[in-house]
């Protein structure tokens, strides 16, 4: 018995070290031998005072100590054969996901156990505003998380980018941008009475024909435009990026004819730019905003018509200092 005590003491403690249950089955078989001995003499020790019914009781009790023992074992194999992992571990794992900056909601967590591992599958909700850099960081911050809650974890971690109910114009604006591949900058939304009044600046390559990049450029405001309707109005022009939508108004007919005609005195002297159309005054607390559009050759590179049009926007400045920025949209002449 001291033998069978010590030697089940010695196998339980490797076993839970190693979390192994080949060694565990072992351990238990050399405790139920130790238990088992012990009601064994009591029904001897009995019997030979004359008490015949301590030897079956004896058989029964032994009998009792073996499948109770067995009956443990058997229940921890089975849930390893089908990889269930320990009670509350996917409990675990979901409430130290929620706790890493960025993670909207927990979608899914799956635990299982082969042998001593540990395999863990989460998905995590992201917002979409966030950048590829700062995904792959929120992911891995949540990869980390989870590994250091068990000594052995393969730890699987999917993101999906939702959007938000506080997600604002400018956040819509740069994420429709980024899902096209292209870049922007210079982004600003003001509010014109009951509708939005959206601005921004493109980055095409300066070789580009202006055909070309007129057609990003349109299938990009098509987007936005879908996606802020019946709210939105589009056009292309610079300024600071800014969080929220400050009020703007337009200005009288007469401003507005005012400036197009200087406009067209000074295209006409430019020789490039054609047909100024589509003017627009914007009167804001920093001064006033002006949006115009023009036909150029479809031929001429960006890198040419940007110039162009720079040499008109500095020349309006100049004549009227009120205009604190001027944006010309050039089209290609059909």
């Amino acid at each position: 018995m001291a033998v069978n005590a010590w030697r089940a003491r010695a196998l339980m403690k490797v076993a839970r070290e190693t979390k192994s249950q080949a060694l565990e089955a072992d351990s238990l078989h050399f405790a139920s031998d130790f238990f088992g001995s012990i009601p064994v003499m009591a029904g001897l020790a009995l019997s030979a005072y004359g008490y015949d019914w301590a030897d079956p009781v004896a058989a029964i009790v032994v009998a009792v100590l073996i499948s109770i023992l067995g009956f443990r074992m058997v229940r921890r194999t089975l849930a390893t054969l089908v990889d269930t992992a320990p009670e509350g571990a996917a409990d675990k794992v979901e409430a130290a996901i929620r706790k890493v900056a960025g993670v909207v909601e927990v979608e899914r967590v799956r635990v299982r156990m082969v042998g001593p591992r540990y395999f863990i599958d989460a998905a995590v909700s992201l917002p979409r505003t966030f950048p590829a850099d700062r995904m792959a960081a929120t992911k891995a911050t949540v990869q980390q998380a989870v590994t250091g809650l068990f000594d052995d974890a393969d730890v699987t971690v999917v993101t999906t980018p939702i959007a938000l109910d506080n997600e604002t114009v400018l956040d819509r604006v740069m994420v429709i941008a980024r899902n096209r591949a292209l870049a922007v900058h210079h982004v600003t939304v003001h509010t014109i009475q009951d509708r939005l009044a959206v601005a921004l600046d493109l980055e095409v390559d300066g070789k580009l024909a202006l055909s070309a990049a007129h057609e990003l450029a349109d299938g990009l405001e098509n987007a936005i435009a879908a996606s802020l309707a019946p709210r939105s109005r589009w056009r292309r022009i610079s300024s600071r990026c800014n969080r929220r939508t400050p009020a703007g108004r337009d200005a009288p007919p007469e401003r507005v004819a005012s400036v197009q005609d200087a406009l067209s005195e000074l295209a006409a002297h430019n020789g490039a730019l054609r047909n100024v159309h589509d003017v627009r005054v914007r009167e804001t607390d920093d001064g006033e905003i002006v949006n115009f559009h023009c036909t150029v050759d479809p031929a001429l590179s960006v890198q040419d018509v940007h110039e162009k049009v720079d040499t008109l926007e500095r020349a309006l400045r100049a004549r009227a200092p009120s205009i604190k920025r001027v944006i010309g949209h050039a089209e290609p002449m059909r």
